[in-house]
């Protein structure tokens, strides 16, 4: 698998470390391209791109994509979250997430931890941890269908803070059918190894029902680390292609200066 990765932080968000040091881990591990892709903007957050930085923000990008010409090709990204403002015309591709949902007015982060996401669930849905995956995945539905990004982004990161049952035949037919609809607007997914970098889980976002779903209606996939630290650059990535081998996938999508391509695996 040619490597190339899409999702990762820097310190212009909530990363560890610089544009040129997640450069030069991309270069140590073999990588052709990297895209830089911090978090949008987030009222109250502090490790989001800021209100009126943007183009601050795609200018350091730029100014790395310069001296490493030649070397590596570097893009510039943004995870774009569901309430966030984005000048689209800055990016070579944005990845579209979800973080937080409405609740009933209040904005809830959904990846806090599980004793946060217990409380919001609580206090929200009545303890029903499967509406809370329900508002999850109607948010990012709404989120694709409004803003068409280039890739959706760990396409069911709730499952990890809720502790929903994956195994449980109503989430996975809720996750497998919010799939099927956001593919009218975008057919490209990442698998992400992000959790699996941290200790966290140990398999990438979608799990496997999705994938299935993905590759039964023609979808794509492409691979990505979603790190926020240059260790975890490629974490993961032979799993991953064994993963997608496995479901039925022969090829990843890969971004160049001439827009995406198909790379066999």
């Amino acid at each position: 698998m040619i490597k190339s990765n899409l999702h990762t932080h820097t310190t212009l968000s909530d990363g560890r470390n610089t544009v040129a040091e997640n450069v030069e881990a991309a270069l140590g591990a073999g990588f052709v391209s990297l895209g830089i892709s911090d978090h949008s903007y987030v009222e109250g957050d502090t490790g989001t791109v800021g209100k009126d930085a943007e183009e601050r923000y795609v200018g350091a990008i730029r100014t790395e994509a310069e001296r490493y010409a030649g070397r590596i090709d570097v893009f510039a990204g943004l995870e774009f979250d569901r309430f966030s403002p984005c000048r689209r015309e800055l990016y070579d591709y944005v990845i579209g997430s979800v973080h937080l949902i409405d609740c009933g007015g209040r904005l809830c982060q959904i990846d806090w931890g599980h004793e946060f996401v217990k409380w919001v669930t609580d206090e929200f849905f009545g303890g029903d941890v499967l509406k809370l995956c329900e508002e999850y995945f109607r948010t990012l539905a709404e989120h694709v269908k409004e803003n068409r990004p280039d890739i959706v982004g760990h396409f069911d990161v709730i499952a990890l803070s809720s502790g929903v049952d994956e195994d449980d035949p109503r989430y996975i037919e809720m996750a497998t059918g919010c799939a099927a609809e956001i593919m009218k607007w975008c057919t490209r997914f990442e698998v992400n190894t992000g959790a699996m970098g941290r200790g966290d889980r140990d398999k990438p976002y979608p799990f496997r029902p999705v994938l299935e779903e993905i590759k039964k209606r023609g979808g794509t996939v492409i691979p990505s680390s979603d790190c926020h630290d240059a260790f975890n650059i490629n974490f993961g990535f032979d799993e991953v292609e064994k993963l997608l081998r496995s479901v039925g996938f022969t090829s990843v999508d890969r971004l160049t200066k001439d827009g995406f391509v198909s790379d066999p695996i």
